[in-house]
């Protein structure tokens, strides 16, 4: 019955996940969505890195216009009729076609666009109670926030919005929990599709 289980997440996209609590939960299998997702972002990309003209390159440069643009898509937290649980999770592609997001559907996009932009970065979901975040692995600067992750400090993103965080910054909230050692978090471990770069 266990292989039946994990088949029925698997066809689903769900992936077990322990939360802060220590509780086994199911949740959206948040790294197969970007993975899956990294191909049919390439248009909007490629607008994205023409906007941002001789810092296309810069990890940086690039990290703080895709925040910028998710965190000002309105967020909606995809609660049910009854507004007991959540609905649902959108997709990378759905949060762009809908123009509309919670915190995990918008963190996931961001995820897949900056893999597929920079192949070699390290990404990173954080996961704190009833939120969702990103992590780089990126050498901080000034007074970034940091999250320790794997013995080495990742500096954090909040793509929720609507408040305008550019790297480095969070929620108050957010750090509070990470401060707290209150997170999990799922690392974005796919190999990045060939993004062609339109001139």
């Amino acid at each position: 019955i266990d292989q039946h289980y994990q088949d029925y997440l698997s066809q689903h996209y769900f992936v077990e996940h322990r939360g802060v609590d220590g509780v086994l939960g199911i949740m959206p299998d948040h790294n197969r969505f970007a993975k899956e997702s990294a191909e049919y972002l390439f248009s909007w990309l490629n607008a994205s890195l023409q906007a941002l003209a001789d810092k296309q390159s810069d990890p940086r440069a690039v990290t703080n216009y895709l925040l910028g643009f998710v965190q000002s898509i309105p967020y909606h937290a995809l609660r049910s009729k009854d507004q007991l649980r959540g609905a649902g999770y959108l997709t990378p592609i759905q949060v762009l076609r809908n123009n509309i997001g919670d915190c995990d559907s918008k963190t996931t996009l961001i995820a897949s666009a900056l893999k597929t932009l920079f192949p070699r970065m390290q990404l990173a979901i954080v996961y704190v109670p009833n939120h969702a975040l990103l992590a780089l692995r990126l050498p901080a600067q000034n007074n970034d926030h940091t999250i320790n992750i794997m013995g080495a400090n990742w500096v954090v993103a909040e793509p929720t919005g609507p408040a305008l965080y550019p790297l480095g910054k969070a929620a108050p909230s957010s750090l509070q929990f990470i401060r707290s050692g209150m997170f999990t978090y799922q690392r974005m471990d796919w190999r990045a599709p060939a993004f062609k770069k339109e001139s």
